[in-house]
């Protein structure tokens, strides 16, 4: 999973990837979900998505500034969810 160097004070664009050796990765749902590391406030995506892009701040809660959060993304096939084995952490842009 990479996130993409756009951040700002309250959306993060992210996008991943499936290994090519995946069998029938078309059919492929992604949750993509977030959490502020201070408040201990997590957020999921609104849906299981079939996209390998996502905005974070999208779901109608915007990201705060200057904020350190964790991202996941969860995997699922054919109603089996697969547990994540990543996160990664950005900070989102200083308030103005």
């Amino acid at each position: 999973m990479d996130k993409d160097e756009e951040l700002t004070r309250e959306r993060v664009f992210i996008e991943w990837w499936v290994h090519p050796t995946v069998n029938d990765a078309e059919s492929l749902e992604f949750l993509p979900s977030y959490c502020d590391t201070i408040a201990s406030v997590c957020q999921n995506g609104t849906a299981w998505i079939k996209d390998r892009k996502y905005e974070l701040g999208s779901e109608g809660k915007p990201l705060r500034p200057y904020t350190k959060y964790n991202v996941t993304v969860y995997v699922r096939k054919e109603k089996a969810e697969y547990i994540p084995a990543v996160y990664k952490s950005f900070t989102t842009a200083e308030g103005g």
